[in-house]
């Protein structure tokens, strides 16, 4: 992914197993969980003679972590994994990344912005709810944005649907600062309420006719 233009951190610290808990699949190595002291820190591509390939189910829940550096051997971040991590100010996913599991940012009330490789092809249910994202640009080869992935994203303020995506869902419940959504030829379906409570938002602009446009796409819209 593209390096983060806005968030600076200190000199990443590449850490070894000796600063988390791993098991062995027959994908490759699983992190666990992160006991480790460092809180600026960059993963290892292997571990155990094994390609680290993803993070465990709330592998970093209780930590302080404020940057994590990831390899292009990870492929998935496991549900929860840093769920309300108030500390993480900045997230480096490698090209390898393919799966954002449900929740995996939620409440990380630090994070402001993220890159997100092409290559990630799911992004799960309230993946960045509570987070202070101002914008994000969602990979052209996502498939499945699961609902209320921006819900209560308060800073949000732009943001551009790939026509990968055939299908949206209540994705911005409650984006206050949300003005413009773009949905790019390919989206064929807009559930009701995909962008209920978005009081502010004043521009969305269909790259090519939708099949299924609700009337209530916008429930609570005054600005439209």
């Amino acid at each position: 992914g593209k390096e983060n233009s806005k968030v600076k951190v200190g000199n990443y610290v590449l850490v070894d197993e000796s600063a988390f808990e791993w098991e062995a699949t027959e994908e490759g190595a699983v992190l666990t969980k992160y006991t480790g002291a460092e809180t600026v820190i960059e993963l290892p591509a292997q571990v155990g003679g094994l390609d680290l390939v993803a993070l465990g189910d709330n592998a970093f829940v209780g930590t302080a972590v404020v940057a994590v550096k990831l390899p292009d051997t990870v492929k998935r971040l496991g549900y929860k994994c840093f769920t309300y991590v108030a500390t993480l100010v900045k997230i480096e996913l490698g090209s390898g990344m393919e799966v954002i599991n449900d929740g995996c940012f939620e409440g990380c009330a630090a994070l402001t912005e993220i890159d997100l490789p092409d290559s990630i092809h799911t992004i799960g249910w309230m993946a960045f709810t509570w987070c202070p994202i101002e914008s994000i640009t969602l990979p052209a080869n996502l498939q499945n944005l699961a609902e209320g992935v921006f819900t209560f994203c308060a800073k949000l303020e732009s943001l551009t649907i790939p026509g990968s995506v055939t299908t949206i869902r209540e994705l911005c419940g409650g984006c206050d600062s949300l003005k413009t959504v773009v949905i790019e030829p390919g989206v064929t379906t807009l559930e009701y309420g995909a962008f209920n409570g978005c009081d502010n938002l004043t521009e969305v602009n269909f790259k090519e006719d939708a099949t299924f446009i609700p009337d209530n796409i916008c429930k609570n819209l005054t600005a439209l």
